[in-house]
């Protein structure tokens, strides 16, 4: 959660979800039980907080204080906009094998050598926290949006 638009605090992060090291945990047909052991949080959130879900992908790549700071760049694109940049950045970062990443420092903490960008799938959800009444949902959508990086 990072605290409203235009204050753009430390994000509020939950907790890695890992057997260990590398190894998150996995939804699957084979593993569907992974489900009832996912961690379950509630947490307030005020008018104008911003909320995103994101893969390892992305964090395994972004520094929080880079997601901040796109927020903060951002903040008047919206939150499409927003998620397809953070994306964006994540596979690029995810592509220089130069770059420092969180998945670097934490590999070193485990005594692996890891150096660069780690691909992996990306995805990102942003949603802004309000409270008014959304758009008129009785209309029938043919076309679902999508986002190509």
């Amino acid at each position: 959660v990072v605290r409203r638009w235009y204050r753009c605090t430390t994000p509020r992060r939950g907790r890695e979800q890992v057997h260990y090291f590398n190894c998150p945990f996995q939804v699957s047909r084979q593993n569907p039980e992974i489900v009832n052991q996912a961690e379950v949080k509630s947490l307030e959130v005020e008018q104008g907080d911003i909320l995103i879900a994101a893969s390892d992908g992305v964090y395994d790549n972004l520094f929080d204080d880079e997601i901040t700071g796109l927020v903060r760049l951002n903040k008047e694109k919206g939150p499409q906009a927003l998620a397809t940049d953070i994306a964006t950045l994540a596979y690029n970062r995810s592509l220089d094998e130069s770059a420092e990443t969180p998945f670097e420092v934490e590999a070193t903490k485990h005594g692996y050598r890891f150096h660069g960008g780690k691909q992996d799938d990306i995805c990102v959800v942003v949603g802004v926290v309000s409270t008014e009444q959304p758009p008129d949902t009785d209309k029938k959508k043919t076309e679902q949006p999508t986002s190509k990086l």
